[in-house]
Formats: structure tokens, sequence, C-alpha cells
């Protein structure tokens, strides 16, 4: 499973500290680059539209000025996918969307999202390999939701390769892989206080606020550090391939 650290907001301290760190595989916004051309020194980049950003930020997007970005810079970044331009309350807006990306020679990830009908999906898959799911972020779906919804789809489409946007929730992994996902769970330290690590050797994400009587002293780009190695270490899996699937352990994974 290759896990892609979302970088967010893109500035020279994120992108120092992910070299810093070894960091090979990111996920950035559309909607964080239109406008300026950043150095991205990364082999491994997955590009969201930012079109969920639509009625959410001050950041607006559109097809048409995304499909140009594409056209003029896309050779320029390590992009191995980019998401298609999709509306999460209208996958038939989000269908003809993908249809005027592909008429402008680009080759977009379509995305489903987790609610839609399923038929979707199967459409998607038939003409696809490689699959986009969203809705799927902590928050928006339990950790036994997104288990379930993920094995069903892992055991229907045996031939599709899928990235889940914007999960960390492990717990939901154990059985079986996705072919990635991304997460901006490495920014928890400063924003939450919430470190990234493992507990009783399962990955976990762990609430020291929720901790009475201790007193800690990371600075922010500490946090940052921490949380951005245990990812990295994540992705090793062996703690999928040998994971007691105990469920009073499993209960813990988040």
């Amino acid at each position: 499973m290759k896990i892609y650290l979302a970088m967010g907001s893109i500035n020279n301290t994120r992108i120092k500290i992910f070299k810093e760190e070894g960091v090979q595989r990111i996920l950035v916004s559309y909607a964080e680059l239109q406008g300026s051309i950043p150095e991205l020194p990364f082999p491994d980049i997955i590009l969201d539209s930012g079109a969920y950003g639509i009625g959410h930020s001050a950041k607006q997007v559109s097809i048409k000025a995304y499909s140009l970005w594409l056209q003029l810079y896309l050779n320029k970044y390590s992009i191995v996918a980019y998401a298609n331009f999709d509306n999460m309350l209208s996958p038939e807006e989000s269908q003809q969307n993908l249809e005027y990306l592909e008429s402008e020679g680009l080759y977009p990830m379509p995305v489903y999202h987790y609610g839609e009908p399923l038929d979707v999906l199967d459409k998607m898959c038939g003409k696809y390999e490689y699959i986009g799911l969203g809705g799927l972020s902590i928050g928006m779906i339990s950790t036994e939701k997104l288990r379930n919804f993920w094995e069903y789809i892992y055991e229907r489409y045996k031939d599709n390769k899928f990235h889940i946007f914007g999960s960390t929730q492990m717990g939901a992994f154990i059985n079986y892989q996705p072919f990635s996902l991304d997460s901006s769970s490495w920014t928890l330290g400063s924003r939450f206080g919430i470190f990234c690590g493992y507990r009783n050797e399962l990955p976990a994400l762990i609430p020291m606020r929720e901790k009475e009587g201790i007193q800690l002293f990371f600075t922010a780009y500490e946090g940052y550090r921490n949380n951005i190695r245990a990812m990295l270490d994540w992705e090793k899996l062996e703690w999928l391939k040998n994971v007691n699937k105990d469920e009073s352990k499993q209960a813990r994974l988040l």
C-alpha cells in the first residue's frame, strides 16, 4: 500500500521538512497550485483537482482552468495520477466533467463518492483500472462502515486498483490493502495534539491532550517530523501481514 502525504498549503518549510525526512509520495491540490508553479522535488505525486473546495473555501477552481493547467504543466511534475474534476453532490456532473477532460486529451482518475449509486462504481470499474474513492475521511464515515465498504469493494472488483482519498483509518485495512491512500495526519500533532505512532505494535493516532498529567515540549515542526516518520514506517506494512485478528486488538486501531 502506498501512503501519500497530503501537503495542504504549499510552502518552502513544508517542502524542506518532507525532503529532509525522505518523503517520496505526496498529494497536492490544484487549488493550491493554481497561479503559481512551485518546485515539487518528489518522484511520486497525485494531484487532486480541488473541486471539493468549491463552496468550502475561498480558493475557487473551474474545470476549464484545471484542464488548461494540466495541458501546460503536467510534464513539469512527476504526477502519476490526477483526479477528475468531480462533484460530490452530482455523479452526473462528475461524469460530464470526466468526458470533457478526456475530450481535451487528458486521462484523469475517476472518483466514486461513498453514498452514490453502486452502478456508478460498476461503470467506472468496467472502463478504468485506477479508481479514486472519496467521502471516506475521518469524521465522515466510521471505521466500521469504512471497513465494510472497503471489503465489499475489494471482493467485488478484483481487477481494479483503488486510491482512498483522505483516510488513515488503518483498522479498516487489516484484511485487505488498497493500492494507495492519502492522509494529512502528519499535521495532527501541531493542530490537535495527536501523534502518529504505534500502540501494542499496531499503528495508532495517539491523542496526547487526553493524557492527564503529561507535559510535552514538542514544537510544531517536531510534531510534523514525528508523524511523518511514523507514516513512512506504517507503509512498510509488516503490521498488516502479521496482525493479530483478535477483535479486541482490532478495536484499538484507528
